[in-house]
């Protein structure tokens, strides 16, 4: 059996070999380093870890549940003719006696026809006016930055069933567009259009003849419908009512007459009928001001005065508000869900200063409304709650001044009832329409993402 002796290498193999495995090394840590780099220009690059959305206002409130039964001095207008019913005057507007408030047509297509011209010499005005307007171009960027506010505008509107406001926002959305389309060069040819729509207009003839004009018998506000209950409780009763009346009323049936022209409304004033939990009346006195929603009508928020309360059986009682607030969105209120809204209190004290020593006791403030954000999303650094936000591709932290909180979000207020600020550098704190950061690791104030 033969042996084979290993030669020792001599030292020149031995540089070799050596310089050899200082190269491959080399390479390795450029390889390595090459990767690392392409990984973090990734992550600046694409920053799929980060999950935003948008800070929107909020009401902030205690509110109670009530069922309500509106009473206005409500007088119907007489109607000799029949047919379709056009309504000339908005609900809630002020009229005076004699002024034309309703139209009636014969049929349907008379009508239609009398409507179509209506809505085709507002669309006539309205791009005569986009013609005059967006002459000149604008900036596409700051354009993008309007129309996404509108578009938040809208969605809050939605949210809250102001559709008036989803109405105004969307035409505003519509405008910014065009001048959208102008800014990045596409030709608009609004004397086409114009053209057209004379055209078809021209060619609808609504005779005077075709229709019969309904004039108000008496000043007031003017409410173009009638639902059958204008005289369960009378006005002249309203503030004395019984709670035993007032739940009859309240188990009424509607029962709208299709021929009707509407009504005028005499008195400023009209009355919300309440039932209330017994239990829920500790916040209410007579002589305060209560604030009334309607989370299932179109109506807006408003402010209405408590006349009278008074306990009664069964675990319910009786509550009498008055409001001299009219228009459109509460015109046509009569049996409703409400919520009478009770203050919320917040607690704000300024940060220690520099020493530690704290600056003054904290202060009561009412809150009606502040910024929401997801839970998820609030984060602690030097024992404060606050949040990071996008601004552009940079992190940044803002300050959370936090008056209601769930497992689900926080609202954060940095003024009270009367838009006086209530913290100290505003600035500094979570602003509505802030994209904020609601999943990502290793944020820090001034942190580049991309």
């Amino acid at each position: 059996m033969m042996t084979h002796i290993k030669k020792p290498l001599d030292p020149e193999q031995k540089r070799r070999l050596l310089k050899r495995g200082k190269k491959l090394l080399a390479i390795l840590g450029i390889v390595l380093a090459a990767l690392y780099c392409c990984y973090q220009f990734y992550q600046w690059r694409f920053p799929s870890n980060l999950k935003t959305e948008v800070a929107l206002e909020q009401s902030v409130y205690d509110a109670v549940d009530a069922q309500i039964f509106v009473v206005r001095d409500e007088h119907l207008l007489s109607n000799t003719a029949s047919g379709k019913v056009i309504p000339l005057v908005e609900d809630g507007m002020r009229v005076a006696k004699g002024d034309v408030v309703a139209m009636v047509f014969p049929d349907d297509a008379d009508a239609a026809n009398y409507l179509r011209a209506q809505e085709l010499e507002e669309q006539i005005s309205y791009y005569e006016q986009l013609a005059k307007q967006y002459s000149s171009v604008a900036d596409v960027n700051a354009l993008n930055e309007e129309a996404f506010s509108i578009l938040l505008d809208g969605l809050d509107a939605a949210s809250s069933r102001a559709f008036p406001a989803l109405e105004e926002s969307m035409d505003e959305l519509g405008e910014t567009l065009i001048r959208r389309q102008l800014a990045m060069g596409e030709q608009v040819d609004f004397s086409a259009k114009i053209s057209a729509l004379r055209a078809e207009l021209a060619n609808l003839q609504v005779s005077s003849d075709a229709y019969t004009t309904i004039t108000a018998q008496r000043s007031g506000y003017y409410i173009s419908s009638t639902d059958g209950l204008e005289n369960t409780i009378p006005y002249e009763s309203a503030a004395t009512v019984t709670l035993d009346t007032l739940q009859k009323a309240l188990e009424a049936k509607a029962a709208p007459d299709s021929g009707s022209v509407g009504k005028t409304v005499d008195h400023f004033d009209w009355y919300l009928l309440c039932v209330i939990e017994t239990d829920a009346l500790v916040p209410f006195e007579s002589g305060n001001s209560v604030t009334v929603r309607m989370p299932f009508s179109g109506a807006d928020s408003f402010t209405a005065k408590v006349e009278r309360v008074e306990p009664g059986e069964d675990g319910v009682s009786l509550a009498v508000l008055k409001c001299s607030l009219m228009n459109e969105s509460l015109a046509n209120l009569r049996q409703e869900t409400a919520q009478l809204v009770t203050s919320i209190t917040a607690y704000y004290a300024p940060p220690p200063d520099e020493e530690g020593a704290e600056r003054e006791s904290p202060t009561a403030h009412t809150v009606d409304k502040g910024v929401r954000v997801s839970s998820s999303a609030v984060r602690v650094q030097d024992g404060e709650k606050g949040v990071y936000v996008l601004r552009g591709n940079v992190v940044r932290w803002r300050r959370l001044n936090v008056v209601y909180s769930d497992q689900t979000y926080v609202i954060s207020a940095t003024t009270d009832r009367n838009g006086e600020t209530i913290v100290d550098n505003p600035d500094s704190y979570l602003k509505q329409y802030d994209e904020v950061i609601v999943e990502g690791k290793d944020l820090y104030d001034g942190k580049i993402v991309g």
